[in-house]
């Protein structure tokens, strides 16, 4: 009896504890082998293990005392500052901050629907969830020959997406964009914050050798606020209009606004409040549509019912004042024109793709851009072969680009594919020109007129005729049998520069009654004559060409100033003066090697005399094309117009602009 009592005693005082299984007979006290200890850590009954003996048993739990910890060591072990700390403890903010908000941060890139690039500025996310991207209206715009087709967004790790316009405001030079993706968004500062003399961070993208974005942070300083206004002044010693539209962000990591040319910017405020306005609206617009939009042009396309639909009637619009008409109720005009895009003092007719048949010569107005967008897209064709396709008469500050011209079949000689005539400042830029029977482009008692990028397709007599002009000709390709690609006539004064001319019969030809000459830095290949000289004492320039396998490259039939003939590289051609060979001892004479002849790359491979040796310019390569830039700015325009002209659907490709 006495003992159930005492069994009935340990239970009910034990009735918090864990029941477990005690140790077998003597194990605990005799420390055999399997002897577990346990001690009660949780109301949850753990797994019982099996012991050595066979027995369940509970394994040890380990629970640090105050005996059992370890001393700590006497040595100091090596601690890592970590990545944004200094080994001295100090806070590398710009690394910090390069690396929480360069991803809401975006390039924003104009282009036209060739591809060609027209305006390239930065952007910030801003409104919910930064559903929006605000950049400066002026950069995107696209310039006064034409406004962009499309708008490009680039995040900072290179993803690539296209952006619709929302919102306008000229006045704060500013446009809000919708992109099909939206970057990283930043909490907005306070409008009692936005105070002067506080440090800002700004983020740009600048592109490797590779071409892939590497974004930098600067900082600078907020100089001046004007709440009235909602603009900002910033000041930083490495400012550059290439920042503007990136985000000022302060050291609390908030937006405190966008930095525009020239040093302003746009309040964080001010950007909310155009944000709020925008989401008020249903609809976005294509970017085509900013210029109408803003009043600084028309829009030719049969297929929308609110544009025009011949380019004659948008022409005869603008001649009666009845176009272009702004459209306010998609952006604030400006009052105050302190940082608004400057005003065009041309009218852009932006004509979209199709091919046009007028009826008649199209005659462009003075102070009108005539824009196609591009010529693979975009085909201006004649009707009458007694009269030209376009003509630029009186038309001073005017342009003609993107198109390829065609004339009537039956073409005769004194109907020119196009004329510039009786003309001031006058821009021929990105077409492709045809000839059937007569001149492809003349230049007539015209100055300053600057033909650029345009591909001169196969034709039976001239490319391009100039008399009793000044023009300049840039990186334009004369292609395949011309009689004479460039006849330099009677009082003309020519700039010829880094031209691509390719098995004519005669690529210049230079009368005995020019002004002045210069034929510099173009690439000669295969021509029968490169340059034919009929002038005594003619003031033709010839320095750091290229002739390549030409039958000549310099015949001259009168007596001439071999004084003006510098350095050139020569392989396997003649150079003849009065019936005599004429040579120099700085000529350079070796075989050069081309990048990639079969689509028109003509740039000299490195290691070999042609690479870094001109004489004009230090470090360039003689010959039209360069290695670290092809045909500079205006690579793109000439890409184009070359693949379309030849038909090589992976040029670009070739180039490495695809």
């Amino acid at each position: 009896m006495r003992k159930y009592c005492f069994l009935w005693v340990f239970l009910f005082t034990a009735t918090n504890a864990q029941a477990v299984d005690p140790p077998p007979s003597g194990a605990a006290a005799s420390g055999l082998p399997g002897a577990t200890t346990f001690v009660p850590t949780s109301p949850v009954r753990p797994s019982t293990p099996q012991s050595a003996t066979g027995s369940p048993t509970v394994p040890v739990v380990q629970v640090p005392t105050p005996d059992s910890i370890p001393a700590p060591s006497s040595v100091n072990s090596a601690q890592s500052p970590g990545q944004y700390r200094t080994a001295r403890g100090e806070v590398k903010i710009e690394k910090m901050m390069l690396d929480r908000y360069r991803q809401s941060m975006v390039r924003v890139t104009a282009r036209d629907l060739s591809g060609n690039e027209l305006g390239r500025a930065m952007g910030v996310g801003v409104g919910r969830n930064a559903q929006y991207v605000a950049a400066p209206l002026s950069l995107v715009l696209g310039n006064s020959q034409q406004w962009a087709d499309t708008i490009e967004i680039t995040h900072a790790a290179g993803n690539k997406y296209q952006a619709q316009v929302v919102i306008i405001d000229e006045e704060k030079n500013l446009v809000l964009l919708a992109p099909e993706a939206h970057p990283a968004p930043l909490p907005f500062v306070r409008e009692l914050d936005e105070r002067p003399q506080t440090t800002v961070y700004y983020i740009s993208f600048e592109n490797n050798p590779q071409g892939v974005i590497q974004p930098n942070v600067h900082t600078g300083l907020l100089a001046a606020v004007n709440q009235e206004t909602g603009l900002l002044s910033v000041a930083g010693a490495d400012l550059q209009d290439s920042f503007a539209g990136t985000g000022l962000v302060n050291s609390q990591g908030e937006l405190v606004g966008m930095l525009l040319p020239g040093g302003r910017g746009v309040l964080a405020s001010t950007l909310q409040k155009i944000a709020l306005r925008a989401q008020r609206l249903t609809t976005t617009l294509p970017p085509r549509m900013i210029g109408v939009i803003l009043g600084r042009g028309v829009l030719v396309d049969p297929q929308n019912p609110t544009a025009f639909s011949t380019i004659s009637a948008a022409f005869d619009a603008i001649k009666k004042g009845e176009a272009p008409k702004a459209h306010p109720e998609r952006y604030h005009p400006a009052k105050d024109k302190s940082v608004a895009p400057k005003s065009l003092d041309r009218v852009i007719v932006k004509v979209m793709p199709g091919t046009y048949k007028e009826g008649k010569a199209l005659v462009v107005p003075a102070n009108v851009s005539l824009s196609g967008s591009g010529p693979d897209r975009t085909v201006l064709v004649g009707t009458s072969p007694d009269k030209p396709v376009v003509l630029l008469q009186k038309a001073n500050n005017s342009s003609l680009s993107g198109f390829r011209i065609v004339p009537a079949a039956l073409q005769q000689m004194k109907a020119p594919t196009v004329i510039v005539s009786e003309s001031r400042d006058v821009s021929i830029l990105g077409n492709v020109l045809e000839a059937k029977g007569g001149v492809a482009l003349w230049v007539h008692q015209s100055q300053l007129v600057k033909i650029l990028a345009n591909a001169f397709a196969r034709g039976q007599a001239r490319a391009l005729s100039c008399d009793r002009s000044d023009l300049r000709a840039e990186a334009n390709a004369f292609l395949s049998d011309w009689p004479i690609a460039v006849s330099v006539d009677r009082e003309c004064s020519a700039e010829i520069f880094r031209n691509l001319f390719l098995e004519n019969k005669n690529s210049i030809s230079v009368s005995s009654l020019v002004r002045r000459v210069k034929i510099e830095r173009n690439t000669f290949v295969r021509n029968s004559v490169a340059i034919k000289l009929t002038a005594n004492d003619s003031l033709a320039a010839i320095d750091d060409n290229l002739f390549f396998e030409n039958t000549y490259g310099l015949f001259g039939l009168g007596n001439y100033d071999t004084s003006r003939i510098g350095r050139n590289a020569i392989w396997k051609t003649k150079f003849m003066l009065q019936g005599r060979n004429f040579s120099r001892p700085d000529f350079i004479r070796t075989e050069p090697q081309f990048n990639d002849p079969g689509h028109y790359d003509f740039r000299v491979g490195p290691g070999k005399s042609q690479a870094g040796g001109a004489a004009k310019e230090a470090g360039a390569d003689v010959g039209a094309f360069q290695r670290a830039d092809l045909l500079g700015g205006l690579t793109t325009q000439i890409a184009v117009a070359l693949r379309t002209a030849t038909g090589e659907k992976d040029l670009l490709a070739a180039w490495g602009l695809e």
